[in-house]
């Protein structure tokens, strides 16, 4: 009889004590490997720069509190300068309590798993919704932490999505000007399992942004060299970048952009333009022969001032890498003033000006 009561009591005390399920939009285990995609962006949304960020969990330790934390490594999230996360991180699985230390012995509550929607998880910050999301492929739940209270300095917020832990963080500086942190989760290794695709980007000369540089040297007679890069396609945002001089051109060319580029490879170099493409053995060029697979269409044309095309520099795939294109007007009949080269890469766009001085 005593047996028959003792195994009562051990099932049911299984039971009654099995963990919530909540626990699992915040998995810790010795290795899970979070991998991110950094942008910033300036106060009208333009971006301004873009990097590969992580978080990793490296270890666990005894604190000072007799509670076991996790010991967790993370580089350039939410900002390439500065982390806004935790060195150790411990999950109460009683209460739910996710804490923090940044530096010891102060402890710290990031959130509150049990917590319902519209409900604090700490001071200042709600548990705005939840819902059902797609996230690699797969159906899964998502919880949103945003700020609640008003700040003269900064707001931060990020996502949980279950079994798999942090997919978004975001991080706006307003002290002076309005500067937008967005770190998305592109792969994580969570107990074993991958999810998404790693980016293999490191020890690599592999520019992480979309950039068109100035022409050099500008003014120019009768040749200049043109510079850009080429990040990953799936680094790259699909989004409009231009900078502070071009925004007017690109409205003046949007009417010419009539064309499928995405869908069309026309012919690499204009007939009638004198163009040397900088092999990736040169030293102009600096391009990840291994990465074919993530080429993108690339075009790089010039117009006139009343945005007219004189030449079409390139129009064809192009690996992720750094390129130099020259110039010449020797089979051209231009006359000086003011041109524009525009560089098209996917859905992003940016522009500068040039001055041919005869």
């Amino acid at each position: 009889m005593k047996q028959i009561i003792l195994l009562l009591i051990l099932v049911s005390s299984n039971y009654f004590f099995q963990p919530r399920e909540e626990l699992n939009y915040y998995p810790l285990h010795i290795g899970d490997f979070w991998q991110y995609k950094g942008i910033q962006k300036d106060d009208i949304g333009r971006i301004k720069s873009q990097w590969i960020a992580y978080k990793k969990v490296i270890g666990d330790t005894i604190l000072n509190d007799g509670k076991k934390y996790f010991i967790i490594q993370e580089n350039k999230l939410p900002t390439p300068n500065f982390s806004t996360g935790y060195r150790f991180i411990r999950v109460d699985s009683i209460s739910g309590n996710v804490y923090g230390i940044q530096v010891s012995p102060y402890k710290l509550l990031i959130d509150s798993l049990f917590a319902k929607e519209g409900d604090f998880v700490r001071r200042c910050y709600k548990l705005e919704i939840m819902k059902d999301t797609t996230v690699f492929g797969e159906q899964r739940k998502v919880r949103k932490i945003r700020p609640w209270c008003v700040s003269s300095t900064a707001y931060e917020g990020f996502d949980l999505i279950y079994d798999i832990g942090e997919s978004y963080r975001y991080y706006d500086d307003i002290f002076i000007t309005w500067v937008h942190y967005d770190c998305d989760l592109v792969y994580a290794k969570i107990n074993g399992q991958e999810f998404g695709t790693y980016l293999n980007v490191e020890n690599t000369q592999l520019p992480l942004s979309f950039e068109l540089f100035q022409n050099y040297p500008n003014p120019f007679n009768p040749e200049t060299t043109i510079k850009y890069s080429i990040p990953m396609s799936s680094v790259m945002v699909r989004q409009a970048h231009h900078d502070n001089g071009d925004i007017t051109l690109d409205r003046q060319l949007a009417k010419l952009n009539t064309d499928d580029t995405s869908v069309m490879v026309r012919q690499a170099h204009h007939d009638n333009a004198n163009v040397t493409l900088s092999q990736s053995n040169n030293d102009n060029a600096d391009v990840i022969p291994s990465l074919s697979r993530d080429e993108l269409h690339v075009s790089l044309k010039i117009y006139d001032i009343l945005g007219r095309e004189v030449a079409t520099l390139v129009d064809e795939y192009q690996k992720p890498g750094t390129y130099n294109y020259q110039f010449s007007i020797r089979n051209y009949q231009l006359c000086s003033g003011v041109y524009f080269y525009q560089l098209k890469a996917g859905d992003l766009i940016q522009s500068r000006k040039m001055i041919l001085l005869k």
